[in-house]
This record gives C-alpha cells, structure tokens and sequence, in this order.
C-alpha cells in the first residue's frame, strides 16, 4: 500500500466512514474502531496514527469487545447471509473463529468467563485454543437487543431491548428478570440501587454506578469512579455518539460519532477534549497554488489554506455553506469558492479581502480563465463574472452539465459534464452552445467528469469507466480504463500531461488510481485508507493532493513513488 507523504489537518482517529463501534486494547495502546465498510481499524492511542486495518465484515462492524488478558478481538458484523460474530488475534490479525448470528448487545464479562453475542449466552472455556461452550440460553429472535454488559462481580448480565425495558440475566440461576418500568430510551445511568428488590445489594455499593448510557443507545461501563469523572464530560460527548468506551486505565474517554471521527477526552485534564486540527466533516474540494507553495481545501463552512512545507494552517476563510469548488488564478493571487447555496467567492491574497457574489445551487465547479480576467462557476447554470467587481456576464442553463466539472479547451470552449458533456464558446459577454463540436458519443448522458490535457486536444471523460478522446479527430484513444467500483468525483492531469489521476467516490472506493496518457495503462493505485475521495490537484513539481471524506488532505510524491523508492 503506497502511504500519503504528507497529511494536511488532524489525521488523528479518523475512521474512513461512520462507525458504530469502538473500543480500546487491554494495554490503552491502542484505540480500534468498527467501519460503516466493514473494517476494523486500529489507532496509535497516542498519536492517531493508523497501525492496522482489518477487513472483518461484508458491512458495517456494528459491535467490539475484547477478552481482558488476552489477544483476542470480538466483532460483531453484517455478512450477506445477516449477522455473524468473529474471533480475532490482535498480534496476527488472523480470523480465530466464526459464529452464525450476534448483533448488537454484544459484551464480555469482566473475567474473561462469559461471552454475550447479542442473541445467545456462551462460556469461554480457554484462549489458546480458543473454544466456547455453549451455555445458557438464546434470546428470542423476535427482539432486538441495543446492549449489554456484565457486573462488575460477574454474576449477571444487564441487557436493554430496543424501545422496550432493560433486563436483568442471573447467570447462576439462569433466570431473567425485567428491571421494574425502566425503559432503554429514557435510561441516562445504572446504579447498583436499582437493582434492589432483584439481586442482594451491600450498602456500600448502593451508590456505585454501573453504567451511563447516552440517547443513542450507547453504553459506557467502567469503574464507579471513573464514570463519576466522565458523567459531565458525557453530557457534552455524548449526544450523537453512536459508541463509546474507556480507557482500562480510567483516564480516557473516547466517543465515535456520525463525522467520521473518533473525539478523545482526557479525565486528568478536566475532560478536556484532545485536539484535532482542521476540518471536522468531509472534504469536497482541494487545489494548488500556481507555485506549489499552498494547498487550499474546503469542507463544511470552512476553507483551509495549508504551507506545503510545514503542514501549518496559514488561513481560515469561513462561507455560508459547505464548500464545493476551489481554484487558484493563473497568477496565484486570487482564489474563487463556490458553494452550496449558490455562494460564488474571491478571496484577494494581496488585499486580503473576501468578496462573494451570489449564483443559483451547488456550485461543483469554478474556474479563472488563462488570463484571471474571467472567472466560470458551474451548477444547475454556467454563471460567467468579472472577478474584480462581481459583474455577472453572462448565464446559461445546460441540465446536463448541472452538478459536474468544468475543462476548457483553448482558446474558448468551455465544457461542463455532468450527466453528459455540454460545450459553451465564450465571446463578446455571451455564452453559445457548441456542443455540435463534441465527439457524438459524448453529448448524450452519463459522463460525470470531464478533464482537458495540457495540449488542448486530448479530453478525458469518465463515469465509473474512463475514456480518452482526441479532440481534433473526434475519435477515441485507447480502450475503456476500469478500476474504480463506484463514479469518479475527479480527473485532473498532469503538468506534463503525461499522467492522468482519478479520485473514486463510494464507501467501497476510497483510492486514486494513476493512469498513463494516452494509452490509459494503470501505473499505480493510492490507497490511504479513506473512503472516498472527492477531488484531486497536480502541483508543478508532479505531485498530487488528494480532498478525502475524513476531513483530510494528502500529499503524494508521484515522482517518487512511481519511480519505486
């Protein structure tokens, strides 16, 4: 796997998407989270980094749990034929063994003795080899389990069933119990008092805290001490949380969300949240500066302008709405936004001065023209302005070019794809359809990006297929370049135009693929664990940014890695 040489923004616990479950090792080394893509991803607990990744599940990794004092990983998950449960070495990252059935719920008790799939009770009779015996009993099916956890004394299991009441699971005696009226959705803490009147309660501990619990259905279970420490903290963390865990050694609490993030609290520190720098949703956008000195990335609401050298954040630009498109002027000193809303900005280095002017929806393309007197922003209309005073020049509205990319072809056509290509000549403050002058096959439907190399005559035009075209000939070159299992969110090429890159969009799809011009040979597959990447930009020297779902920005040396070192 080629890794990214530079990431811009917190890489910290950044899972490639969602997530639903997350736990830390015996040993508070590491933090390891369940993926809406079925993969078990394992954090430095330190640093972020990520060490490890497991392709475990068909889909989502909906439950984790770990046996205290040993090795072993449990992950509950989807498989096509529904749920299953899985045993994994944490050294080896080897499969142990495999259950039919589990879901949520899943837990083990504090000795290692007892394993709760969600739907059936089991006793762990050794590690190594690991086996199980059955024991007990299985849920009914026609319930479903939200969680669980084990006493602390080992002795019961408490589980809450969806939109229904908590119960109580005496393992001596095999008996359940439902915990008086105490509904899942109103439940916020579990203490040993109320459970009286259904176990024998020493006084001391009448106070002690078993769990808190968040709206979520999230469980948090650790010492009573330590829950005292983070149940304010919880308030805060807790909201949107779809899981959550402590640290073994009380100090951390960690809490995964629906921003594709895992956000660590610190107890020692007054719960003060660890810091993660940079965007916190995902990123639809990134571009160069002419000079290669800046990297610019825009995510929700924000736009980060990066030093390529130092990594350091030099400017934050805040918009309306989440940013779509980012593009630098030939000369650098300008940079136009768009956005959501229709929002259309130019930020003036020099004057250091935000200036924005309003189009109609999604803004998913802007681009200057080689002089920066012209500034082309896409969406349901191709909106022309005079980027010094906000002057609308012209508009055209081409629904098949509607929520795509912008390419020109010198010295003034003007192409949109984005379901279908669409071409516009530029003159004399108008905008005129030319797309006669398209090659026939790529006027009609379904090419969502398109991108024009350096010599103004090869065109690459890609769905989830790519092709490339020659202009001139109107005819097309090479064959068909598959790779990507889901549509490609970009295309640029090279300075040189010797390289084409190509971003892949879907959970399944996180990788930029490096294709040869013009034979469409694939030279190189980047992989840096995300889930989809939504924009790519070439810097002078050849190297290549990538905008990730994650709220990352990468920067890849090509030149190096395609020369092997």
């Amino acid at each position: 796997m080629r890794h990214p040489d530079k990431v811009f923004g917190s890489a910290k616990f950044r899972p490639a998407i969602g997530g639903e479950a997350v736990i830390y090792s015996n040993d508070n080394s590491q933090v390891i989270s369940g993926g809406d893509d079925g993969a078990i991803r394992f954090f430095d607990a330190s640093s972020g980094e990520i060490k490890n990744v497991i392709a475990s599940h068909y889909d989502e990794v909906s439950e984790l749990a770990r046996i205290p004092g040993a090795e072993v990983l449990i992950s509950s998950g989807i498989s096509s034929a529904g749920f299953e449960t899985k045993f994994w070495d944490m050294q080896t990252s080897c499969e142990l063994m495999r259950l039919k059935g589990g879901g949520r719920g899943l837990s083990v008790s504090p000795n290692g003795r007892w394993l709760f799939t969600g739907d059936h009770l089991w006793e762990i009779e050794s590690i190594n080899p690991l086996r199980l015996a059955a024991q007990g009993r299985g849920y009914p099916q026609d319930v479903t389990i939200s969680w669980s956890f084990f006493t602390p004394d080992n002795r019961y299991l408490i589980f809450g069933v969806q939109n229904s009441y908590a119960y109580i699971w005496n393992l001596e005696n095999d008996f359940v119990r439902r915990i008086g009226n105490m509904k899942v959705d109103e439940l916020q803490s579990l203490t040993w008092g109320d459970l009286e009147g259904i176990v024998d309660v020493p006084a001391s501990s009448r106070d002690d805290l078993l769990a808190l619990a968040t709206s979520q259905y999230t469980i948090l279970t650790s010492d009573p001490k330590t829950l005292r420490a983070f149940e304010p903290v919880l308030k805060k963390a807790g909201v949107g949380a779809m899981s959550l865990a402590c640290s073994p050694d009380g100090r951390y609490l960690a809490a995964i969300g629906f921003r594709s993030r895992i956000d660590i609290y610190d107890r020692s520190r007054g719960g003060q949240k660890l810091a993660l720098d940079g965007h916190t949703h995902g990123l639809q956008a990134v571009a160069a500066s002419p000079d290669g000195q800046l990297i610019v990335s825009g995510g929700h609401k924000t736009v980060r302008l990066w030093d390529r050298e130092s990594g350091e954040q030099l400017k934050l630009i805040e918009t309306a709405s989440s940013v779509w498109s980012l593009c630098f002027s030939p000369d650098g000193k300008q940079l136009a936004i768009g956005d959501e809303v229709g929002g259309v900005y130019v930020y003036d280095f020099a004057a250091r001065e935000l200036k924005k002017w309003q189009a109609e929806g999604r803004m998913t393309s802007v681009m200057f023209d080689n002089q920066g007197e012209t500034l082309f922003a896409l969406g349901p209309n191709l909106t022309v302005f005079d980027p010094r005073t906000g002057e609308q020049l012209a508009s055209a509205f081409s629904e098949k070019a509607q929520q795509g990319s912008l390419a020109a072809i010198p010295p003034d056509l003007i192409l949109g794809s984005g379901d279908g290509v669409t071409a516009w000549s530029y003159q004399d403050k108008q905008l005129i359809d030319r797309s006669d002058q398209l090659p026939a096959a790529k006027r009609g439907r379904g090419s969502r990006r398109v991108a024009v190399a350096p010599n103004g005559s090869t065109l690459a035009v890609g769905s989830i297929a790519i092709q490339f075209w020659d202009f001139a000939k109107q005819e097309r070159i090479g064959d068909l370049m598959l790779g990507h299992t889901y549509h490609v969110e970009d295309m640029k090429f090279s300075p040189d135009g010797k390289l084409l890159a190509s971003g892949g969009g879907g959970v399944r799809d996180g990788t930029t693929r490096i294709w040869e011009v013009p034979t469409g040979r694939l030279l190189m597959v980047l992989d840096a664990d995300v889930n989809r990447v939504n924009s790519v930009a070439f810097l002078p020297d050849g190297s290549l940014v990538t905008a990730n779902w994650n709220g990352t920005v990468h920067l890849w040396d090509l030149p190096k890695h395609l020369s092997g070192k």
